[in-house]
């Protein structure tokens, strides 16, 4: 159980900052745009 629970704890921080990654991204591309 604790293996699993930690893969699970990684997935979802990957998973976190990924998405945290492609919004600021998003963000910088919607400013460029709008510039």
């Amino acid at each position: 159980m604790p293996v699993k629970t930690a893969a699970y704890n990684a997935v979802t921080a990957i998973t976190f900052s990924s998405r945290q990654i492609l919004s600021s991204i998003f963000n910088l591309f919607c400013n460029y745009i709008w510039m």
